[in-house]
């Protein structure tokens, strides 16, 4: 091959001279000045790919900030089933990979646009020992391709994904209860999923990245799997606590809340139950500083549910078990929300057409078994007033 190309590029045969009455000797003068503008219009053109100028002229003092990740596609696993929704055609399609799963295994799934998404399982899961595996679709689930995360010695209890692009993202596997903690170990790939690497992870529980390099995890002690904060700005491979202050009033109650959404660099949100009532902590730096804000109270039988949250630039939308809130300016006022039916709501998202999806799941059915309830079922709203389940169909080849 390489001599082919060599061929291709040096031909072996001389091209013929030039007759001698079409040559034209140019003065060495006129070769300087030709020479010389040459050269400017090559420093023209370096200049320009190094510093583009952009079409109107960036205001005096502007900095570029870094964007949030994008929003991913609507996709999540009900009953075991890996489903997608499909924007504008108003059904949601089983992409499931063709595999087998046991009722002690764990599954998650996460699509960066509804052809290209990743469902991992850990199977075998004891004690002892739990084999990790990710299946990834480009193609929106006509054709899966399989790979070994990791062979682990611990029994797996929950995962937790996060991709920033078709080829960085994040696994994390939480443990089995140890003492009262709840630990973790994280893996990170950057060419798609092909391999990972594994990293520390302060703790385990649910995860979120905003950025090639920031993300978040939410975990902590057994009883409350999500009481504690932590953030990482080089890709997981450090991570620090966040402190957070309490809102007037409480002093160290109960907590379980959602991890960060980002609707800007700057502007983010998560909600924490605190037991009486669910506040909203807001950032504006980017999440250097978390302030408890907007509150609306619950009922006791809900003081220990885990939170749900759908946080865009046009709503903010909390499930808390029995209560359903939704405000439209920012969280200063509430208004209560219809139920998508009696069961808890464990998860909430926007579909690219400004719809809102929800899986409701048993009550007993804990964030451990989420992703095989038996009984789980998919809902989508267009106007957040009235619940409708989807039409399931299955991926049709081209």
């Amino acid at each position: 091959m390489q001599t082919q190309f060599d061929e291709k590029i040096s031909p072996s045969n001389e091209s013929p001279r030039p007759h001698a009455e079409s040559i034209w000797i140019t003065p060495a003068w006129q070769r300087g000045v030709m020479a010389l503008a040459g050269l400017l219009v090559l420093a023209a053109v370096v200049i320009s790919l190094v510093h583009p100028q952009p079409g109107r002229p960036a205001k005096p003092g502007a900095t570029p900030t870094a964007q949030p990740a994008a929003l991913p596609a609507a996709a999540t696993v009900v009953n075991g089933r890996v489903v997608v929704a499909q924007v504008g055609v108003k059904a949601w399609v089983d992409v499931t990979p063709n595999m087998r799963l046991d009722k002690k295994d764990m599954i998650t799934t996460w699509f960066v646009k509804p052809q290209v998404g990743w469902t991992f399982v850990a199977t075998g899961s004891s004690a002892t020992s739990t084999t990790v595996t990710a299946w990834r679709t480009v193609d929106g689930g006509e054709t899966w391709h399989q790979a070994v995360v990791a062979q682990l010695v611990h029994g797996a209890s929950l995962l937790a994904t996060s991709f920033v692009s078709e080829m960085h993202g994040w696994l994390l596997v939480s443990f089995s209860e140890t003492g009262s903690d709840r630990p973790g170990t994280l893996f990170e790939t950057r060419d798609g999923g092909l391999t990972w690497q594994q990293l520390p992870a302060p703790s385990g529980g649910a995860m979120t990245f905003t950025s090639d390099t920031t993300g978040w995890i939410t975990g902590g002690r057994v009883n409350f799997a999500r009481n504690l904060l932590f953030v990482t700005h080089d890709g997981g491979k450090t991570w620090a606590q966040v402190t957070l202050a309490m809102p007037a009033g409480f002093t160290a109650p109960n907590i379980e809340m959602t991890t960060p959404t980002f609707t800007s660099p700057r502007d983010g949100v998560f909600a924490a139950n605190l037991e009486t009532e669910v506040a909203l902590y807001d950032t504006h730096d980017g999440g250097q500083t978390w302030v408890p804000g907007a509150a609306f109270p619950v009922p006791a039988q809900d003081r220990a549910a885990l939170p749900a949250l759908l946080a865009t630039e046009k709503q903010l939308i909390v499930f808390a078990g029995s209560t359903a809130q939704r405000s439209t300016d920012g969280g200063k006022t509430w208004a209560a929300m219809p139920q998508p039916d009696k069961r808890k709501v464990f998860a909430i998202g926007q579909i690219g057409d400004g719809s809102v999806w929800a899986q409701t799941v048993p009550a007993w059915c804990s964030a451990e078994f989420f992703g095989r309830c038996d009984s789980a079922a998919l809902y989508v709203t267009g106007d957040e007033a009235t619940w409708a389940s989807p039409k399931l169909t299955t991926p049709t080849p081209e």
